[in-house]
């Protein structure tokens, strides 16, 4: 990680807070789940496993993600983790429990560059419905680029141009993602979005 990276969490940080747990068994009771392991952790957010194999608890400082995440659900509910409880019990103030869908796959195979490039062209300011007819109808550099990720053919296009739709709808309701990287995971059949922070 870079200094400059370093510095800007720790900037965000200052400004959001950390994420803290002060009561894990107030968390368990309120969400009615047992925690189980810490599975990952971000600057802003902790993932525990539970014993729903389904369901894992995000424990995040950064709001926005859960307000993001909430209208998600029900402007693009295939396309974002299903959110089945939220507390503010057993957390520290400015923080939040999510009891949310476990989604797994992989990591979204384009950088933020790339993706960037996709929905943009050679403009500066997202087209959706000319980045979906990008990546649909590529050539150029859209098709060298979903060549060296083997994503140039139709399922795979198709899967792409269902994301860049759902980022349209976000967008088109305030909601605008900054940061693809690690943010995105492809279950198999489609482009899951997981974080929807203001500071992803």
């Amino acid at each position: 990680m870079t200094f400059i990276k370093k510095l800007n969490i720790k900037l965000f940080e200052n400004l959001i807070g950390k994420t803290e747990i002060t009561d894990i068994s107030k968390i368990e009771d309120a969400l009615n789940i047992k925690i189980h392991e810490l599975i990952n952790e971000g600057s802003f957010a902790k993932i525990f496993s539970t014993d729903d194999p389904d369901k894992i608890v995000k424990i995040t400082s950064d709001l926005s993600d859960y307000e993001n995440l909430l209208a998600a659900n029900r402007l693009i509910p295939n396309y974002v983790p299903k959110i089945y409880g939220s507390t503010y019990e057993g957390v520290a103030e400015n923080n939040i429990a999510m009891l949310i869908e476990h989604i797994e796959g992989t990591n979204f195979p384009l950088i933020t560059n790339e993706m960037l490039r996709i929905l943009q062209g050679n403009e500066f300011e997202s087209d959706y419905k000319k980045a979906m007819m990008r990546v649909l109808r590529p050539k150029g550099q859209i098709l060298n680029l979903l060549n060296r990720h083997n994503l140039n053919d139709k399922s795979e296009r198709i899967k792409l141009a269902n994301l860049i739709k759902s980022l349209g709808i976000l967008e088109n309701h305030g909601i605008e993602m900054l940061d693809f990287d690690q943010n995105i995971i492809d279950d198999g059949q489609k482009y899951v979005i997981i974080d929807l922070g203001e500071v992803n």
